[in-house]
């Protein structure tokens, strides 16, 4: 008897298994994990196939594996989903385990018991209902998108969920470390076990395999828990599923998360649910219309058109709308938040034109490089960054503000992406719900009010529109990106790999940029070329999730 063995190890993209003959006695399956002698020691691997075959060259020269290690094993859904993620990033599967599992111990002890201080999960009695009812609703559903404005709210559909589904493992992914430790502290009533990629190897293992042993735990993590998965999932939440630090971008593999989870619950038939502000664009592919749920009415934001009332506005860069929604805030005795996404000197001048035009106020800059201060938690107008969204703003316990105005809501409209309409109209669906979560008015000033302001009302009508703008121009998610990189300046190499792409495929598109490669294909097309991919020799990067 063979065994086809994946070494958990960092190997060549090409590299597929490794055969080793099973010793008498012992019992093994797809999924095992096995040590296994490997060049000069020995590395755990994990069981891919199990092979009859008689006496021959092959299993005569096929060293015996070393020995099970027997407080781990994956299920044959697991170790195919492996294979499928392995396989769309032109990863071998080898180095995929390598770079997912945490280093396994060289002897086991009693998992640490769970202990973390939380905070008590409270939601404003007016929404109870509305978001009882949407959980409802998506617990019917196998799949589903739900408008969440914040994470407390999200928290609590969590938390009711569970009320619902006291019996299924959950997964709960969040894009960073910030957002995964708001969630563990709202939810800490539900003991779960909490991942972050910032534990020591030993910590992650048991706390992972202490979560694979419960029948019915929760794991919240960051990014890195959407490749540590469950025997039996239950059900994925991907928390802010469109934000971008989902994906891994700077080092290997790039994976994003939304693909891993969106396989995961392929594989091993557990629910999937997105919650966040605003769905992505190519959401509408992976959920029916009637799968996305809008359980909360957000009031509709104040908009300042900037091309009408530039001419008679007290400054170009602030409309007579927001002026006036700045002195009635003022006049109720609260704060304004003012969102403009540039620092340096671009800030300050925005802070010294706020100051000339409000002399009786105080007006101070958050970015950053600045960082919270005395002075901005007091400043009658605070500037702020996006930074304030990621790094300052706790939706449990919401800074009060009177007004959240964004000053130039078409900045994201600008970047040189297919994304760009969707990131801003995502970015405004954030501080909506950021200012709905402090009780604060909400508005923008925008060039471009014809385009941006229907969303509020028939977000998923705009969000048509741009994917059928995307299919006429052949952008994602109607084709797919892929970026490669060589690692050392390879000029010869990338033209051989153009040549061979455009030899196979005539109708892929490909740029030139910054020393690598950008190619553009069908998914189809993308699948025929795989063979191709796969044999592209380590010193290029590939990129598989380019524009995701």
């Amino acid at each position: 008897m063979l065994a086809e063995v994946y070494p958990i190890k960092r190997l060549p993209r090409r590299f597929r298994t490794l055969a080793y003959a099973i010793p008498s006695g012992m019992a093994v399956g797809r999924g095992s994990v096995v040590k296994i002698p490997f060049r000069t020691g020995t590395v755990f691997g994990v069981v891919a196939s199990i092979r009859a075959e008689e006496a021959s060259d092959r299993t005569f020269f096929a060293k015996p594996m070393a020995s099970l290690f027997p407080s781990l094993a994956f299920s044959p859904a697991e170790v195919s989903w492996f294979e499928a993620l392995a396989q769309d990033m032109v990863q071998s599967v080898p180095s995929l385990l390598h770079a997912s599992l945490p280093a396994f111990p060289k002897r086991e002890k009693a998992a640490a018991r769970k202990t973390f201080e939380g905070r008590p999960l409270t939601i404003p009695a007016d929404e109870v209902a509305a978001l009882s009812e949407a959980t409802a609703q998506m617990a019917a559903l196998s799949r589903a998108f739900l408008f969440s404005p914040d994470l407390r709210r999200s928290a609590a559909i969590i938390s009711a969920y569970r009320k619902l589904r006291p019996d299924i493992p959950i997964q709960v992914i969040a894009p960073h470390v910030r957002d995964a430790e708001l969630l563990r502290a709202s939810l800490a009533h539900l003991s779960p076990f909490f991942l972050t990629g910032e534990e020591t190897p030993l910590k992650r293992f048991r706390t992972w395999a202490a979560y694979r042993e419960s029948a019915n735990g929760i794991l919240i993590g960051s990014r890195l828990a959407a490749l540590l998965p469950h025997p039996s999932l239950g059900a994925v939440f991907l928390i802010r599923s469109s934000h971008q630090d989902q994906k891994q971008a700077d080092q290997n593999p790039r994976y994003n998360a939304r693909l891993a989870s969106e396989l995961l619950s392929r594989h091993l038939k557990a629910s999937l649910y997105f919650l966040d502000a605003a769905p992505r664009t190519d959401d509408l592919l992976l959920f029916p219309e009637a799968q996305f749920l809008r359980p909360l009415s957000l009031p509709n934001p104040t908009v300042a058109d900037l091309a009408k009332e530039r001419l008679v506005s007290p400054h170009p860069i602030l409309t007579s709308t927001a002026m006036q929604a700045i002195l009635e805030t003022f006049g109720q005795g609260k704060r304004v938040l003012c969102i403009f996404n540039k620092r340096g000197a671009d800030q300050k001048s925005v802070i010294n034109i706020l100051r000339r035009l409000f002399p009786k106020n105080t007006v101070a800059g958050l970015d950053k490089e600045i960082g919270a201060t005395e002075e901005t938690k007091r400043a009658d107008i605070l500037v702020a960054t996006h930074y304030y969204l990621e790094s300052v703003f706790d939706p449990f316990s919401p800074e009060l503000f009177g007004l959240v105005l964004v000053l130039q809501a078409d900045l994201p409209l600008f970047s040189q992406t297919c994304r760009s309409l969707e990131q801003a109209l995502g970015s405004l669906a954030e501080w909506q719900g950021a200012a709905f979560a402090m009780r604060a008015g909400f508005a923008f000033q925008t060039e471009s009010a014809a385009l941006l302001t229907p969303f509020f009302d028939r977000p998923l009508a705009m969000l048509k529109k741009d994917l059928e703008q995307r299919a006429d121009y052949q952008e994602p998610p109607c084709c797919r990106y892929l970026t490669l990189q060589a690692k050392e300046a390879d000029p010869d190499g990338i033209a051989r790999i153009r040549a061979q792409i455009l030899r196979e495929r005539p109708d892929a598109i490909i740029a030139e940029e910054q020393g690598g490669l950008t190619i553009r294909l069908h998914p189809q097309a993308f699948d025929a070329l795989h063979t191709l991919f796969s044999r592209i020799p380590d010193r290029f990067i590939i990129d598989t999730t380019a524009h995701s």
